[in-house]
């Protein structure tokens, strides 16, 4: 997972199944390399049925922009803010993934730069 200024460390995402797709979707927390794995809402487990998502991205930054742990509380940060710039970490995103029923790696490529340092 990229923006347009480079890998999205600690970023957490969440794919929204579209109409269409069957499943509760998911979410997965990115490493500092950015790369995650994303777990079934309900069954725990990894993975995603086949079908089309909606990818939302979340990374928390600290009020000097260095990012935050993948697990911040974010009252534990009071000066905290979301390093992901709208749309994008909202629920309107407009970024969209398929998923094929081989499964295997999905690159998600940001058009815009994260504000973490």
């Amino acid at each position: 997972m990229t923006a347009s200024n480079g890998p999205i460390a600690n970023a957490t995402v969440q794919l929204i199944p579209q109409v269409g797709t069957v499943g509760e979707g998911a979410i997965g927390q990115a490493d500092a390399m950015s790369k995650f794995t994303v777990i079934s809402s309900r069954e725990q487990t990894a993975g995603l049925p086949p079908g089309k998502y909606r990818v939302r991205v979340s990374q928390m930054i600290d009020n000097d922009g260095t990012v935050l742990p993948g697990d911040t509380i974010q009252a534990d940060y009071a000066f905290c803010r979301e390093g992901v710039p709208a749309p994008y970490s909202t629920l309107e995103s407009p970024l969209e993934v398929s998923i094929s029923g081989a499964g295997g790696i999905v690159k998600i490529d940001l058009p815009a730069k994260t504000l973490g340092k």
